[in-house]
């Protein structure tokens, strides 16, 4: 018995120890690793900055065949110690909780700050951004490069869901303009509140252009300890999962504004 209890335990050790190999994972017992690979026939999201103020700002969206799209890297793993074998990596703007030089440089792929209007296709992904106001001032359907410091609205579509992650946008409302260059959006992971951008719980803004957006799932990304008792108040019970969220178009709900966090519990030193 002894025996067989040792080859097993023996066996176990030699597996994790080729996929750590394989995937080019440093196995330690005190890190927390995101998921290089998708496995779960859906499109998979991930948080994987460690931004200490800002932890909920930066993702990996994996496709159903395993591309991997990383959107605002902040404070993100070394590539000597996981890599995330990115098809793209882009960022919003330049705050340092939304970008990561050292893990742009790491890779060869496509990457960057985009222009305003871009747009490019991967195998699985189509990318394109719309530009907003990084600070609010009256949002009306003037030129949005006089709002001030620009913010680039990112949105993907990949296996049939459209995503948008809207960086620090604040504006009191969303142009119309806006609206049609965003286009209908299933996943929207949103700014609650700015003390630099002039959004907060009291005006609302974020809940303004939220309900003009009117997304099926919400994750929020900036935020205060106050904001979920709020967002309950107004949507409903905000719905957890633990580092990892992955849907299917079938699976996306019938109403809209339904709030999910994703837990952040990653660890890199």
């Amino acid at each position: 018995m002894k025996k067989f209890l040792s080859t097993m335990i023996l066996g176990l050790m030699v597996s994790i120890a080729a996929f750590a190999a394989s995937n080019n994972v440093l196995v330690r017992e005190d890190l927390v690793l995101p998921i290089v690979q998708n496995t779960s026939g859906k499109v998979q999201i991930q948080t994987v900055g460690t931004f200490a103020s800002s932890p909920f700002n930066s993702y990996i969206v994996s496709s159903i065949s395993g591309e991997n799209f990383i959107l605002d890297p902040a404070m993100m793993p070394s590539k000597d110690l996981i890599d995330l074998k990115p098809v793209a990596i882009v960022s919003t703007h330049a705050d340092p909780d939304h970008i990561d030089i050292n893990f742009y440089h790491s890779y060869d792929c496509i990457k960057g700050l985009l222009m305003p209007g871009d747009s490019f296709k991967t195998k699985d992904f189509h990318y394109y951004n719309v530009l907003s106001s990084h600070k609010v001032q009256d949002s009306t359907d003037m030129d949005i490069k006089a709002y001030g410091k620009q913010n680039l609205i990112t949105v993907l579509e990949v296996n049939g869901l459209r995503i948008a992650h809207m960086g620090d946008v604040a504006q009191t409302q969303l142009t119309e303009k806006q609206l049609k260059e965003i286009g209908p959006i299933d996943i929207a992971f949103m700014i609650i509140e700015t003390p630099y951008g002039g959004i907060d719980l009291k005006n609302q803004y974020s809940f303004k252009m939220l309900e003009q957006l009117n997304p099926k799932i919400v994750i929020p990304t900036h935020y205060s300890p106050n904001a979920f008792a709020v967002i309950e108040e107004k949507y409903g019970k905000i719905k957890e999962y633990d580092n990892i969220f992955q849907i299917s178009k079938e699976e996306l709900p019938k109403t809209t504004l339904n709030f999910v966090h994703i837990t952040n519990t990653h660890k890199y030193k």
